[in-house]
């Protein structure tokens, strides 16, 4: 049961077009980065941004955002099974990543192995700290990049448990 005037009332199902804008919202917010999700549509000289706001409305946004699901949970093994993965909601991402990066580029025979920081601060069995970083709690993140171009050929996360 829906709490009274609940924006869920609202929901239709999403079109093609409404996801890739929305997808392409989320792009742009990690381009632009405001304080929270709603200074994106925020109508203040300062903080508006025109062409995000005219792509998907704000309510709209959110209520995708909060349905917004990519993986099968019933198929995520329990986290006292060896088979578990703490990275099984976005694999199917990550593995699409890698095989694109594949596609796209070819290294050349020098190669190197990066260590990235992805900034996190919230609840995350594999979040890490490392005091050198500008980020120092987050996703470490190991990459195998072209040593010319710098160019990511493929990457994968550190999720070893403490």
């Amino acid at each position: 049961m829906l709490i009274p005037r609940s924006r869920f009332e609202q929901w239709v199902e999403v079109t093609v077009g409404e996801m890739q804008a929305f997808l392409g919202l989320i792009v742009a917010m990690g381009l632009i980065v405001m304080e929270n999700m709603a200074e994106y549509w925020s109508l203040h000289d300062l903080y508006r941004l025109p062409f995000l706001s005219s792509v998907l409305v704000k309510d709209r946004s959110f209520l995708i955002l909060s349905s917004f699901h990519v993986a099968d949970n019933e198929r995520q093994a329990s986290k006292d099974d060896p088979g578990y993965d703490p990275t099984y909601i976005i694999q199917t991402w990550v593995e699409a990543l890698n095989r694109n990066f594949g596609r796209a580029y070819s290294p050349g025979k020098n190669i190197a192995i990066d260590e990235a920081m992805v900034a996190w601060r919230g609840p995350l069995t594999f979040r890490v700290y490392n005091r050198d970083k500008p980020d120092k709690f987050g996703i470490k993140v190991f990459e195998l990049c072209d040593s010319n171009t710098a160019y990511c050929c493929k990457l994968d996360f550190y999720t070893v448990k403490r």
